[in-house]
């Protein structure tokens, strides 16, 4: 019997218990992998934070994870260390596009302007359709005082099509 199939139930057990996008992520990874010992970390975890770490470790080649866990430090204010583990899933993955505009929004946050720009004019460059991509390279120059191309970007970012979860607005 392979371990996928001895997987299977774990992760829809898991899932049934949190419908949390993170576990189900984590799950998926561990089932590409077909990681039997994967299954205990969704039943284990913590927060986001734990769940990523633990991702890792048990599969350190996903650049979706290094990138998921630079989210749980992002969501707690830690641009910083949000932005190491956007470089990390970079690193490994460097056309993943949100992983680009994730080190973007984190540079803004920590003061580096014109990184941020660059950085959402390369995740625009990789997913031209995604409206928020627009929408946050809008809104930074906004904050800038640039408002000429702020209305430019968030115009373009109204025009483009996408999921509702894509939309700004």
């Amino acid at each position: 019997m392979s371990s996928r199939t001895l997987l299977g139930p774990q992760i829809f057990q898991t899932l049934t218990v949190s419908s949390e996008k993170p576990c189900f992520w984590a799950a998926e990874i561990f089932q590409r992998d077909e990681l039997t010992s994967g299954s205990r970390v969704c039943f284990n975890w913590r927060d986001n934070e734990t769940l990523w770490r633990k991702t890792i470790e048990v599969s350190p080649g996903r650049a979706r994870a290094y990138n998921s866990l630079g989210n749980s430090y992002y969501v707690q204010g830690n641009y910083a260390e949000a932005l190491e583990e956007f470089n990390k899933a970079l690193a490994m993955a460097p056309g993943f596009s949100n992983a680009i505009m994730n080190a973007g929004l984190a540079c803004k946050h920590l003061g580096r302007t014109e990184e941020a720009r660059i950085l959402y004019q390369k995740a625009i460059e990789t997913d031209s359709d995604n409206a928020l991509r627009y929408y946050n390279l809008g809104l930074l120059y906004g904050g800038l005082g640039q408002f000429d191309k702020a209305l430019a970007e968030c115009n373009v970012s109204v025009l483009k099509k996408g999921t509702d979860e894509e939309r700004p607005y």
